[in-house]
C-alpha cells in the first residue's frame, strides 16, 4: 500500500472515535467533523482503481458521521473492524512494530 503515510493519520483518527464510543459509550470532542474528513481522506485515497476499498470505506464512515454512531450500531461496528484491519495492514515507513527486533529510528 503506497499510501501508509497518508492513511495512517485518518485511521487513527477514526478508530479513536468508534474506540471510545464501542468500548465507554463515549462520544470525543468533534466526532462528528473527525469523521467527515477522515471519511474524505479515505475517498481521496481511494481514487485509485486499485485501493477502490479505501473509497467505500470512506463512504461508510460518512454515512456514521451523518446519522450517528448509536442509529448505526452495525455499521459502527463493521468499519472498526475494518479499520483494525488496516491498523494491522499498513505500515508507516521507518516506524517500528511491536514484531520488530530492531526498535532504532
Amino acid at each position: 500500500m503506497q499510501q501508509a503515510t497518508a492513511l495512517f493519520g485518518p485511521i487513527v483518527e477514526v478508530r479513536d472515535v468508534l474506540e471510545s464510543f464501542l468500548r465507554d459509550q463515549v462520544l470525543v470532542d468533534d466526532w462528528r467533523g473527525k469523521l467527515v474528513q477522515a471519511s474524505g481522506q479515505f475517498v481521496e485515497l481511494g481514487a485509485q482503481p486499485a485501493d477502490g476499498d479505501l473509497a467505500d470505506l470512506g463512504r461508510r464512515i460518512a454515512v456514521l458521521a451523518e446519522a450517528g454512531l448509536a442509529e448505526e450500531r452495525t455499521l459502527t461496528r463493521s468499519v472498526a473492524a475494518d479499520i483494525e484491519t488496516l491498523m494491522v495492514r499498513v505500515r508507516v515507513p521507518d516506524l517500528p512494530r511491536p514484531e520488530d527486533e530492531d526498535w532504532s529510528f
